[in-house]
Order: C-alpha cells, then structure tokens, then sequence
C-alpha cells in the first residue's frame, strides 16, 4: 500500500528530523518561509545524494540546500537565505528549453529543466520541482547535475562544424583572383587554424597522394606541417603497409590509427622526440557512382602524453579531414576547370589559325621543291642557296606558330570559373612530336589537327598528295615526322602510291604512316592491300575515334 502524500516513505531517523526534513516541506510547508524555519540538521540520505539539491520559495530565496549544491555553486555557506540567480549563480547565461524555469515551475505548475552556462565555463543541468499538491505553490526543489564533460564534446562538435564550413566554402573572390599555389596557401591557412584554434592540437601533419612515374608507387608528399621535426617533414613515405609507419599504413588501408604509447609500437616512425602517443586519419574520396573510396593522403597528429587520443579525438579529426577533403576537391575542380578554359581557347585559337598556317607551309614547301629541282629557275648557286636559307627560314616561323600559341596559352593567369565538374583532361604525351594529316575533307583534317595539338602534338596538313611530298621533302632539316596520316584515296593520287613515294624520299619502310579509310566506300584501287605490302600496319576510320587513333599512335612512337 502506497504511503500518504503527507509523508515520507521513509521516515527520518527521529521526529524532530522528520518534522523538519526538507523532503518533507516540498507540497506541505505553504505558511511561513522564513529561512529560520528550516534551519535543522539535514536529511542525511538527501546530504549524501550526488546532485545538488536546493529548496527554493516563490522569490527564488533559498530555504536549504545540500552539501553538493554548495559545491556547485561554489559560494560560502550557508546558502539558506541567499537569492538562487544573485548569489549562488551570478551571470549565469540559461542554453535552451525553459528560459525561466523558477517562474515557469511555479506559475504553470509543472516540472522545468534547462542548461546554466556559469562564468568560469561550466555547464550544470537544472530541473524544477514545484509542489505540486496546492493551486499556487509555495515552494519548489531544484536538482543541479554538472553535465560539462557530457555537454563538451556537442559543443565541441558545433565548432568543427562551423570551422568546417569556412573550411570548404572558398569565395567566389579567392578563387578568381589567386593562382592554384595562391589557393593552396590559403587552404593551408585555414587548416592551420582549424587544427590550432578548433581542435586544439599543436603538433600535426597532413601529406596527400601522389603517384611516382617512375616506379608506380603511391608516394606522400607533405601538403602542411607543424611542429614536426626537421627529420619527419624530409622523410620519405608511400602509401603501402610496412616500412613506411603508420603514415604508410593508414593510407594504404584507408583506416583510422590510434597509436597510444610510441615507445612500443612497431610501426610508429619518429615524429618529434618528445612524442609518446599520435592519431592518424585518412583523407577518403568518395569515388563517384561506386561503392568505394579513394585515399586521397593523411592526417597526423602528435601528443608528448602517453594515450593522449581517444574515439572522441579520432571522430573530430575524421570529421575535420571530410571537411578538407571537400576543399581539396573544390581547388581540384576549379583548377581542372581552368585549364580546360585554357584548352577550349587554345583549340579555338588553332582552329582560326590552321588554314593560314597550312597555306604558308604548302607555299613555302612548293618554293623549296622548285629551287631544289634541276628543272627550277635557272638561278646562280648563291643565289639559290640563299633563297632556301630563306624559304627555310618561313617554314621554320610557320611551324612555330603553332607552338607558341601553346606555350603563351599554359602561361595565362587564371580565367573566372566556377567549381563545376568540368571534362577530364587530357595528357599532354606528344608533346614535341610532329605529325601530317594528308586528307582532303578540311573537317577531318581539323578534327584530327584539335585531337593530337590538345596532347601537344606539332601538326601540319596538305590537301593533295603533291603538297604531302612537298610537306615531307622540306622537312627533311628539321626532322622527320613521328607519323603520317594519309586518305586512302587523295585527289591527285591513291594513298598507297602516296606512301610509296614517301618511302622512296626516305629511303625506309614507312612503318610510320597510317592510312584512313572511310567507312562503307568501295576501294576499287584496293590502296588498303597495296599500302599493307608496303609495310604499312596501322589503319583507322575517318570518324576520328580519338582512344583509337590515340592506341595506334602510341604503338607507332614506341617502335624504334
């Protein structure tokens, strides 16, 4: 049978203690409140309780309070009598839920909670009783719970989430008006702070993946470092399971690494001398419409302590490298785009300019094959020489112009651009080579000319085939092609006969040369077989299928 309401369940040790017992006062005492009244020794099983609890009347007086209230708020006792906000919690600053939870308790006759933020940075949890057995209680009893170490990491997590934002969110302003190293020290910036001012950690460092051509190992390269020895930041490292620390091993497996003593764990590679513990992340890339990640590089941090990280530590510092995983991949995309502007207007440029220059070198090429006819102008041999010095010389200019587009091209500033997903970009791998296109269609000279110049290809074209020999006779001093295109079919001649003389002028097997052929055409003069007993091995479609035409000239270059 449940006890009355006028009671206690459990009576006190003797009645004066019962009579006075503050458990007692909540819902029964609604006469006098002079503090006096309650002065009693304390109910000691309310004393030994880990909250602290406080009596308090309708004008927020204290009418008593336990030991541990005491020490909450940390005033000299006795409190019976002191104001709860004046005097026991000055300054305090209410977080959420009821603003004004003595007045709400006792007007609207319902239990209140709310957080107290108090001066020195502690946060303590306070519900209101009132009592609840009149229609205007006279009293209530409020319970204080110090929640800091449970409310600090929320806290702490709407931090990281602000900073991360201003992290990954680069303005319009400093992506227009910085070069790509501009923007990778302003990430730098940021990340300095983020890890100095949010996270709190003094000793850190962050390397990305970068490939190694010439051994095909995924190397990491330092992006920033802080407080890390001379010996660490110079070190070499590869993202591969062993010899390489814990660097090497995170960023091999793409998984967190707690290191809590370095003084016995095998892998851990010295960072500073004083370091007793690390933690390292992964910088992970969601890999687009697959289910898998990309290691992009890793974050490492320092503590001269002994377990000085946690879960806690680990989940902040992933939460942060997401956040500069998102920036990193915004710089990339912007720079990418960039360069494909720059592409685009390079293209545009050597499209204006391919005819100009394909009719400078056709004429400069018919001038150098008449001076270097027996049946040319009757010229003295001065003359003559030095006449071809000069038509040299116009073709030398004319191939060049080309080029120097290129190069001026990769030496703008930065274009405005957006971080949108732009096309991927194309390697420049024919970077010095020469090539000619000898086809009559203008729209597929053009189409192959964009292909192999945006690679860093050289590339001339002729029309006919009298011009392509013109074009492989006056290039003779300047080297020879890398690969020779050739219609099928020309207007003055087949493309086998054209290959045939080709051979005779360079007194080799033209394994060089490809022939087009288009697709769905009868070939009566069967140029396909004829070019074939030439030694000619390689044929593509006049579709200009770029991987293709990319394959075969990669088979080409790679033979002696």
């Amino acid at each position: 049978m449940s006890a009355p309401t006028n009671s206690v369940s459990r009576p006190c040790v003797s009645p004066r203690d019962s009579e006075s017992c503050p458990s007692s006062h909540v819902g029964l005492r609604t006469g006098s409140h002079d503090p006096r009244d309650l002065e009693c020794p304390p109910c000691p099983i309310l004393e030994d309780l880990p909250e602290g609890l406080v009596m308090v009347d309708r004008g927020a007086r204290v009418l008593w309070a336990n030991h541990h209230a005491e020490k909450l708020a940390q005033a000299q006792p006795p409190l019976i009598g002191k104001h709860f906000y004046r005097d026991l919690f000055p300054n305090v600053r209410l977080l959420q839920a009821d603003f004004a939870p003595l007045s709400f308790a006792f007007s609207k006759r319902r239990v209140t909670s709310t957080n107290m933020l108090t001066a020195d940075g502690r946060i303590l949890r306070l519900e209101v009783v009132p009592s609840l057995n009149t229609e205007s209680p006279a009293c209530a009893l409020g319970v204080l719970r110090d929640v800091t170490e449970e409310r600090e990491p929320w806290q702490r997590l709407t931090v990281i989430y602000e900073a991360g934002l201003q992290l990954a969110e680069i303005s319009p302003q400093d992506l227009i008006h910085r070069t790509s190293q501009q923007r990778i020290e302003l990430l730098k910036e940021r990340c300095l702070r983020f890890l100095r001012d949010v996270l709190q950690f003094r000793v850190f460092e962050i390397r990305l993946v970068t490939p190694e051509p010439e051994t095909g190992r995924m190397k990491l390269v330092q992006l920033l470092a802080d407080g890390m020895s001379e010996e660490a930041s110079n070190r070499v490292l590869y993202a591969e399971y062993s010899s390489n620390g814990i660097t090497g091993y995170v960023a091999a497996s793409g998984l967190s690494y707690i290191c809590d003593d370095t003084l016995t764990d095998a892998l851990y590679l010295q960072g500073t001398s004083s370091s007793r513990s690390s933690l390292t992340v992964p910088l992970l890339k969601n890999d687009t419409g697959l289910c898998k990640k990309t290691v992009l590089g890793t974050v490492n941090v320092e503590s001269d302590k002994p377990h000085g990280f946690n879960e806690q530590d680990r989940l902040f510092l992933e939460l942060f490298s997401r956040d500069l995983v998102v920036a990193l991949n915004a710089l990339e995309l912007v720079a990418v785009e960039e360069q494909q502007t720059r592409s685009s207007m390079l293209e545009s440029v050597h499209a204006a300019i391919a005819q100009p220059v394909e009719a400078i070198l056709n004429t400069a090429a018919r001038l150098w094959d008449e001076l270097d006819s027996p049946q040319g102008p009757t010229l003295p041999e001065d003359s003559r020489n030095r006449l071809r010095d000069q038509v040299l010389q116009v073709i030398r200019a004319a191939r060049r112009v080309k080029e120097v587009v290129w190069r001026v091209g990769e030496s703008l500033p930065p274009t405005e651009a957006t971080p949108t997903p732009p096309e991927t970009n194309v390697e420049r791998s024919l970077t010095g080579k020469r090539f000619l296109i000898v086809y009559e269609n203008p729209g597929v000279r053009t189409a192959i000319d964009r292909i192999l110049s945006a690679r860093g290809g050289l590339v001339e074209t002729a029309a006919c085939g009298a011009d392509g020999l013109r074009m492989v006779r006056a290039t003779g001093p300047e080297g020879d092609y890398a690969a020779i295109l050739v219609a099928h079919n020309l207007p003055d001649m087949g493309g086998a006969a054209f290959i045939e003389q080709v051979k005779t002028i360079l007194r080799r097997e033209p394994a060089h040369c490809i022939m087009i052929i288009p697709l769905g055409v009868y070939d009566p003069d069967h140029n396909r077989v004829k070019a074939t007993r030439l030694g000619v091995v390689h044929f593509v479609g006049d579709n200009v299928d770029a991987p293709r035409l990319l394959m075969v000239l990669e088979k080409i270059l790679a033979t002696p």
